[in-house]
Order: structure tokens, then sequence, then C-alpha cells
């Protein structure tokens, strides 16, 4: 598929324009967005902060969401602002329609502790990566290292060293200027100094450290306000020496310096290309008492060698050739080669013993590009290792007839030789673009790249599609069945054994890479299921031995103990009945009867729970009436015989 992508149309310059916007508003630099977020688009996100060494929660740590993204104009991961719930779960927010969820980082700071971020290739500090895509709780875990106030100390202050000798490259200034600065950094780097020398390092607090690093981050604000001023003056001088230094081409064309907006020291640049070879290079209104020296600081590669781009013409020093063969401008092959890129080049000016200097780049591009184009395959499926890693690598290729397998970026442009351009991955949590420009894939989705080139405005951008394959597909399906499987498991029961064995059995049946596909959550479900079903199948066993035990028991005893009548003897009282009689060893207790009628209907009315026990007196009766009474002898569950009725009358 050709993808001709020219973006100078109104429509384009507009998404240009709508697209930087929303990158602005993610990276900060849009100071307030109003989100109308469905409820679902939040999800509550926990941060666990614990001691690495100890394991112990970190209760005050501080935790920072930022974009996944590095902003390129700060140079940083700008901080998302996320609410804080009463429960201490964040509200982090999400694409709840987006196929492949959202992505942010995040790290953790407590005093005496190191942060837990890494830097990135660009030696900017970011954190792990989160990714959200439901409103379900997600719970994260973040390990600090000890970060004693000792260390923390010595480490501020080289910080403030090196910040302080980093800060003005001496290569951009004239000797009195070069000078200057170094007196200016070491009467700072001896303010450093004196404020270690008044701690002791190894007793110095958090506290102190605190007070100590505003104190470092003080002095070095002030020694690079001195140092503005010497580049300030550094600047002015050098405006008035550039302005000249000329080129001139091969067609009597001037071409003057201009600044480069991301110098600070007053470094300048120009650009040339192959065709300009030839060209001369000249300083006008020279005194005849000033020499010049042209000098790079490193070769260009023109037609397989190295060499200086200048080459001097006269004793003078006044002029230089841009890569002088000796030859004339319609010599100059067409095929020739000349490397592209930047060279940091310096051109000296001397009078009487006082050099000064005046740096510029040379950069080295194409004279005129028309276009750019990337043909690509609109879908790769990924194909895996034997450790399952995705090798479906898609490398730069130089022939449309390979572009199947790779992609092709083509510059048209009037020097043929140029194909010099870079490529980044706009998504790579999908596939990233290593440093020989191949694509490597990490996982299924749709991947986007942009291809930029220097000396053309406009940045390319395509897309590739990368596919599961018919097999992996499977497996994550077969996959899916047995998590399906362990998530309906639901309570444990002795009734769900036949549901946990068709879990395992279907688990043990997946082929080897299926079963890499099933999450350590679902395997720990259905280990933990199969323990708890072994625990109540041994506590069931074990009742049923203990109710077996106890029915022999009674049977035994029902058997084996004899009980025999017992005497009984009443007393009539004053509304009451007073019974006694003998009692009985082999016996528990009594069971004490009553009636109205000798064979009427008797009513249980007492159990007496000792067999020492030999009285009773019935209080609930009547004057004047008459009652009948028995009693028998028990044994746990063995009854004895009962004793004969006993009549009496109560006065």
């Amino acid at each position: 598929m050709m993808e001709k992508k020219k973006r100078r149309s109104l429509r384009n310059l507009l998404t240009i324009v709508f697209t930087c916007a929303i990158v602005m508003t993610f990276a900060g630099l849009i100071d307030k967005i109003v989100v109308n977020a469905a409820e679902d688009s939040i999800c509550k996100v926990t941060v666990i902060v614990k001691d690495k060494e100890t394991g112990n929660v970190i209760n005050d740590a501080t935790v920072i969401f930022t974009e996944y993204y590095r902003n390129s104009e700060t140079q940083t991961y700008p901080e998302v602002k996320v609410t804080q719930n009463a429960d201490g779960t964040y509200n982090v927010p999400y694409a709840y329609d987006s196929e492949y969820g959202t992505y942010y980082r995040y790290y953790a700071k407590a005093r005496g502790y190191k942060d837990s971020t890494t830097l990135d290739r660009a030696g900017v500090p970011y954190g792990k990566t989160l990714e959200v895509n439901s409103p379900e709780i997600k719970v994260e875990e973040i390990s600090l290292e000890k970060y004693p106030a000792a260390t923390r100390l010595l480490n501020a202050i080289d910080d403030a060293e090196n910040e302080i000798k980093n800060y003005v490259n001496t290569s951009d200034y004239d000797s009195d200027q070069v000078l200057e600065i170094e007196q200016i950094k070491n009467t700072y780097l001896k303010k450093i100094n004196t404020i270690l020398d008044s701690v002791e390092a190894n007793e110095v607090t958090d506290d102190e450290v605190d007070k100590i690093i505003s104190q470092l981050d003080d002095i070095v604000a002030e020694a690079k306000a001195e140092l503005d001023k010497v580049a300030t003056s550094q600047d002015n001088l050098n405006e008035s020496y550039i302005n000249m230094i000329s080129f001139t081409t091969n067609t009597d064309e001037r071409r003057d310096f201009s600044r480069r907006e991301d110098e600070k020291t007053g470094k300048f640049e120009i650009n040339l290309s192959l065709f300009d070879k030839g060209g001369m290079f000249s300083v006008t209104g020279n005194d005849p008492d000033t020499s010049v020296t042209w000098q790079a600081k490193q070769e260009l590669y023109y037609e397989g060698y190295g060499r200086q781009p200048f080459e001097v013409i006269d004793n003078t020093y006044v002029k230089g050739k841009f890569l002088n063969q000796g030859v004339s401008p319609a010599a100059i092959p067409i095929a020739a080669t000349l490397e592209t890129g930047t060279v940091d080049c310096t051109v000296t000016f001397t009078k009487g013993g006082n050099e000064i200097t005046v740096t510029f780049v040379l950069n080295i591009l194409p004279r005129h590009i028309n276009d750019v184009t990337v043909n690509c395959p609109e879908q790769v499926t990924l194909t895996r290792d034997e450790n399952l890693n995705y090798n479906a690598v898609v490398t730069p290729v130089t022939s449309a007839d390979e572009t199947d397998k790779g992609y092709m970026v083509t510059i048209d442009t009037d020097d043929s030789s140029f194909n010099n351009y870079n490529i980044e991955s706009k998504t790579p949590d999908v596939a990233i673009v290593n440093d020989d420009k191949e694509i490597i894939p990490s996982k299924a989705g749709k991947a986007e790249f942009e291809v930029t080139v220097a000396g053309y405005d406009d940045p390319v951008s395509f897309e590739i599609e990368f596919l599961l394959s018919d097999e992996e597909k499977q497996e994550i399906a077969d996959a899916a069945k047995v998590e399906n499987l362990i998530a309906a498991l639901g309570t444990i029961t002795l009734d769900k054994e036949a549901n946990i064995n068709a879990a395992k059995a279907a688990y043990v049946s997946l082929s080897d890479n299926a079963k890499k596909k099933v999450s350590a959550e679902s395997l720990k479900t259905l280990e933990t299921a199969q323990t708890t079903l072994t625990t109540l199948k041994e506590a069931a066993a074990k009742k049923a031995a203990s109710a077996t035990t106890a029915t022999s028991a009674t049977k035994q005893t029902t058997s084996t103990v004899k009980l025999s009548k017992v005497a009984l003897k009443v007393k009539a009282g004053k509304k009451k009945v007073k019974l006694t009689w003998k009692k009985s060893s082999k016996a528990s207790g009594y069971i004490i009867y009553r009636a109205t009628k000798k064979n009427g209907k008797y009513k249980q009315i007492k159990v007496i729970k000792s067999w020492k026990k030999t009285t009773f007196t019935d209080k609930k009766v009547k004057s004047k009436k008459t009652y009948f009474y028995k009693i028998r002898p028990y044994k746990g569950k063995v009854k004895g015989p009962v004793s004969a009725a006993k009549k009496v009358k109560v006065k």
C-alpha cells in the first residue's frame, strides 16, 4: 500500500492544529480542561508502597501519576492530577471506549527513601507503567529503597557541582571570557565545599539535608545568573563577528548565518548540501592585522573519504572553500555522496595575541526535498519463537518488491543518494523502533509511526496492524474457557467437587502454549479451590467417623448397662409431697412421674441429674387432692424400670 502524504492542504493543517491541542492538553500545557466522563471511565487504583528491605508499608509515602509519554518541549513526563478517596484509592480516568486501555506512569516518594523512578534514554526520570481499562479496583505495589541522609547530602552536592561545571561550554567563548567563566565557577564551587566542610556527613539528619539542599539551590541559581551575564556579553560579541562571515554559492548566491533558537550561548547555523560544493566562505571588513582560522570538530565523509569541510585558499585565512578539491563546480559527479548531519565549527579571529572564537553549526542537508512517502504492509501476523516471544520484526527495505515484509521510506530529492530519516513509534505499548530502525511488536493491535526528515517540515505517519496467528487465537480461546470454568466455581462446598475436577482436567488438557495464557490469578483460584475441597472432605470424614463411634458407644452402653428398679416412698405435707428413694450407683440420675389416677397418664415432672441425690419435694400440688408417683433410674440414653405407683393425699 503506497501512502503518499503531502500535509500542505488546509484540511491537514487543521488536523495538525487539533492534534496539537490534544497533545498540549495532556502534556499539561493547557491549564484547564473539562471532561464530562461517564461514571465507568474512572478506575479506582490502590498503590501500596513498601520498604524494599523490610516489606513494611510506608504510610506517609506520596504517589505521583504522570502521562505515559515524555513531553518533547519540557523534557518531562507531565503530572496527571488525580483525586484520592477516603479509603486511600485514587480516581484515575481512562478511555472506556478504547480497545487497548489507557496508559499512565506512576512513582512513589517518601522521606528517607529513594524515589521509585528510573531514567529513560534521554536521562529523564519516569515511573512504572499503569494500564487502566475498567472501573474495577486495581492494586499496584511499589518498593522503595532506603536513602540515608548522608548519601542524599553527598548526591545533592555532586549534582549542584556538576550543574555549575556543565552550565556553560567554554569552547564557545574567547580566551578572556573563558578565564572569567572559570573564575565564576570556582567561586561558587568553593561555596559548596564550605557547606560540606561545615557538617558531619555521617551524622546529618533529614531536616538538615533539606536545609542544605535549599542553600545549594540558591548557590546554583546565583552562579547561573553570573554566568548568564558573561554569556550575554559573549553573545553580543559573536553577533557582531558572525555578521562579517558569509557563504557564497557557485551561482553567486549569498547565504548568511542564522541564530539557533535552541541555544543560549550564541551559536549560529548555516545549511548546505552537496550541491554547494565549491562555494566559498569569506570574511568581509577584515583588519589586515587580524588572522582568521576555520576549524570543524569532526570530518565529513565525502566520496568515501573523511575530510575537513573547509580548505584554506590564501595565506590570510580570510577565505575557505567548501569541500574544495581543485575542480570546477561543473565537474562534481552527480553520484557523489555526502554524509548528512551536523558539524560543530569555529571561526577564530586573532589580533595582537587576543582570540575571539565564533561557534556555528554546519548543517549538511539535501538542497531540495520534494516529497516523502512510506510503503508498508497494512497487516502483519505475529509469529513467535520457542520462548513465545514475538519475532515478527518489520525491517526497513529498499525495494518495493519487499514491502510485503518490510517498510520502505522514499525521499524525493535532488540528491539521489540522500536517504537519512528518523522513525518514531507513537504507540510503544504495541510496537517500538530500535536503533536499527526495525519495528519490534510486543502485542496485537494497531501501531502508529511517524517518519521525519531533516529539511522537510511535514512528518509522515503510517500504521501497521499486528494480528494474532490462528494458532494463538485458539490458545487464547481455550485458555479463556478454562478461566471461565474457574471463575464459575464461586464459594467452594463439597458439592463443587465435580466442577473443580472438570476445571482441573480442562487446564491439564491445554497445550503448553495455551497454559501460559491462563492468568496466574486464575491458577491461584483453582489451587485454592482444590485445597479448600480437600479440607472440607477431611472435616466431613472426621465428623462421620465421630458419629459412627458415638453410635457404637451408645449401642454398647445399651447392651451392657443393667439398671435395677428403685423403691419409692412418699409422704404428704401441707400443700407439698416429699419423695424419697434409695440411690443406685449404676445410674446417672432419676426421672420422676406424677398422675391423678393410679392407671392414668403419668407426666414427667422432674429429672434428677445426680445418682447420689435421693429426695425431691413436689410443691406444685393442691390441698386435699390425691396424687400417684413413680420413679425410674437412667444412665445416658438407657432408662431403667419404672417403680410401683405410690399414692398420697395432700394435707
